[in-house]
């Protein structure tokens, strides 16, 4: 790309689950300082259209599920709304977009998008339908130092990996229930620790005996501890039969979308979770992260963050508590109550 025009719209396509969707902004603040100015967009899924519902007028969020695809808990998306989508980002007009884990499809619809520079890494047939296609890095690497390479390989200049930091911001409105909601439960006394127990992937669930477990071991060592369970509606009634016996207080069921997720993550001292999408959240807000994974490769898939650390035992269930406690206490360690002043994550 050296020593071509600055687009003036460049589209970022992201269309797979809730944590790629994560670290596909990762992308966002180098194109902002390479293209200052610039219109940016991003096209993800319908339901994690909520993690970008922060105020920038120089991000534009389209959202559709793809109809060849679903999202977990969700059917494939529908041809008619998908169109929609189409409609909408032809008629911004982006002159770029890069196809983050590109396939044909998803370059066949950038193409029908009327966007005339695709660019991707060359795999799944892409090539097909992209006109800048990039070989694959050699070797594994994590998915946000493969975007940083295709970010490189376009512009024709290093872009370190180490550079980039995904930002999915916090509305103001989302700061002050994330404070009411830290001072309800004790404010800077309490230690607060956000929990996702369930995943759309049975295989990456710990069991749920073993969180109760850690919860009622964490909260006898440290009774100022307070748990905040993430749940999606349908995970609802499972939780509260696991930890219903609870010590009264110490665990609060919090249902809702990903929007109405990210005042608890923000609010949080601790984020223990397993692979899946709000942990990228919880580490893209500044919380210290504990992922516990099975079948992944977190060398590829952790978490992207500052105090993002990993715990690994395939298959997950044999994964014992006191490991997860011991690491558990370590992160809590350099936390020191910094939950309630976490503010947007800035690169």
């Amino acid at each position: 790309m050296a020593g071509n025009p600055s687009p003036r719209r460049i589209l970022v396509v992201v269309l797979d689950n809730l944590g790629d969707a994560v670290m596909g902004s990762a992308l966002l603040a180098p194109l902002r300082r390479l293209h200052p100015g610039a219109q940016l967009g991003l096209w993800v899924k319908e339901y994690a259209r909520g993690v970008f519902d922060f105020e920038d007028p120089a991000l534009r969020v389209h959202a559709a599920d793809p109809f060849w695809d679903k999202a977990p808990g969700r059917p494939p998306g529908g041809l008619a709304a998908f169109r929609r989508a189409l409609g909408e980002i032809r008629e911004v007009g982006y002159d770029a977009a890069l196809v983050l884990n590109a396939d044909w499809k998803r370059a066949l619809a950038c193409l029908a998008a009327g966007i005339p520079e695709r660019i991707g890494h060359c795999r799944r047939r892409s090539g097909l339908f992209l006109n800048r296609a990039f070989p694959l890095p050699a070797g594994p690497a994590h998915v946000v130092s493969e975007h940083a390479d295709l970010l490189s390989r376009w512009e024709g200049r290093p872009v370190p990996a180490d550079c980039l930091r995904p930002d999915i911001g916090l509305a103001p409105a989302q700061r002050e229930a994330a404070a009411r909601w830290r001072a309800g439960i004790g404010g800077a006394a309490a230690t607060v620790v956000a929990v996702h127990a369930v995943t759309g992937d049975p295989e990456k669930n710990w069991p749920l005996e073993r969180w109760r477990e850690f919860m009622e071991a964490l909260g006898r060592e440290r009774p100022s501890c307070r748990f905040a369970a993430l749940s999606a509606p349908r995970e609802e009634p499972a939780l509260r039969a696991a930890f219903g016996g609870l010590p009264p207080g110490l665990a609060t069921i919090v249902p809702g979308s990903v929007s109405e997720m990210k005042p608890f993550l923000a609010a949080a001292d601790l984020f223990v979770g397993g692979d899946s999408g709000p942990g990228h959240m919880a580490a893209a807000l500044g919380a210290p992260v504990l992922s516990l994974f099975g079948p992944t490769d977190p060398g590829r898939y952790r978490p992207f963050g500052a105090a993002a650390a990993t715990l690994r035992r395939e298959p997950l269930r044999e994964l014992p508590v006191p490991e997860v406690l011991a690491r558990a206490r370590e992160l809590l360690a350099t936390s020191a109550g910094k939950g309630s002043s976490r503010g947007r994550c800035t690169s």
